[in-house]
């Protein structure tokens, strides 16, 4: 079951308990609808969705959100129709970005792209912006993360995830990296990140 075969679910004729499409995890109150390359061909009828007034992330939020605390949308960094639909079912927007001119331009206009969106759904805020995978080594990372850390001042966590192999290894072992690497640097980093963002959204 994916994400995909969800989307196509709420659209067909005799649709299934969402709750049919969601996997448990080896993690203690953490499930997740998979996600993988066949979505592509289900945005199609996501989109054929719209047209017809349906938002599919917005059935989910209505009939998932009773049994979980916080339902998360791991979208991809653009500002398209699809993304669209998930800002709509949302509540709280947090944007990463990466210590690089095209990174931070995106996350600009991801910012513009939620305002827009915020007069279709008035509920939805930026919880926050923060860098992931910063080498503060470099003369890059050294100037862009205190010049938008005064930019966007409020907006932006104070937590910086730092650069590591540690990231790497866990994506390619298929495991987040504070359990594969629980006392490294990226792990403790991300720990202090959801201090911040718990404190935000609460």
């Amino acid at each position: 079951m994916t994400l995909g075969d969800a989307v196509r679910n709420i659209l067909s004729d005799e649709p299934k308990p969402l709750k049919e499409f969601v996997l448990k995890t080896e993690f203690e109150n953490i499930d997740i609808i998979p996600n993988n390359d066949s979505y592509a061909l289900a945005v199609r009828d996501l989109l054929k969705g719209v047209m017809a007034g349906v938002n599919s992330y917005l059935f989910l939020v209505r009939e998932l959100s009773p049994g979980y605390d916080y339902i998360i949308f791991d979208t991809k960094p653009s500002v398209d129709s699809e993304v669209q639909q998930a800002l709509l079912a949302s509540d709280w927007v947090i944007i990463p970005m990466e210590a690089a001119d095209d990174s931070i331009n995106g996350a600009g206009n991801m910012l513009r792209f939620v305002k827009g969106c915020h007069k279709g759904n008035p509920k939805l805020r930026v919880a926050g912006l923060f860098f992931n995978a910063v080498d503060m080594r470099t003369t890059t990372a050294k100037a862009y993360v205190p010049q938008m850390q005064e930019s966007w001042k409020e907006l932006m966590f104070k937590t910086v995830i730092p650069y590591s192999q540690d990231a790497r290894k866990a994506e390619g072992i298929h495991e987040p990296v504070t359990e594969a690497f629980p006392n490294g640097k990226v792990a403790a980093a991300f720990r202090e990140l959801l201090k911040e963002v718990e404190e935000r959204v609460g």
